[in-house]
């Protein structure tokens, strides 16, 4: 399904629209946790949605080189590993102190980011 979004929609601008979505759900998961069903809803878009951006990332990283493909996934590869081994640390210290509310907004702040980055880079990327 998300395929024919990307498809339809071109990857670039399918990932910067998959980005904002991530960052809206990001900032509605700490207020939909004591509601079973919206925490439930929220869950599920965010794995739909989180899979797609993994995905177009991955699709549209590998486009820019063929001569430089291999050293383009292997810094993304790095920085996957240092994101899945930092984040926790410093989010669960964080979570700790100022509540799962404001590590939510800044892993918002952080997507938002990445959306911003994505729409710049969608001006000047190969198109397909």
């Amino acid at each position: 399904m998300t395929g024919r979004w990307a498809d339809r929609w071109g990857r670039q601008r399918t990932l910067v629209i998959s980005l904002v979505v991530l960052t809206a759900v990001i900032l509605m998961l700490p207020y939909s946790m004591n509601q079973i069903g919206l925490v439930s809803i929220t869950l599920f878009v965010w794995g739909v949605f989180q899979s797609l951006t993994v995905t177009l990332l991955t699709a549209s990283l590998s486009e820019y080189s063929e001569v430089h493909r291999h050293q383009i996934m292997g810094w993304y590869s790095f920085a996957t590993n240092i994101a899945v081994t930092l984040g926790p640390a410093v989010m669960g210290w964080l979570d700790v102190r100022a509540g799962y509310a404001t590590v939510a907004m800044i892993c918002a702040a952080i997507t938002a980011a990445a959306s911003g980055s994505a729409w710049l880079a969608s001006k000047t990327a190969p198109h397909n």
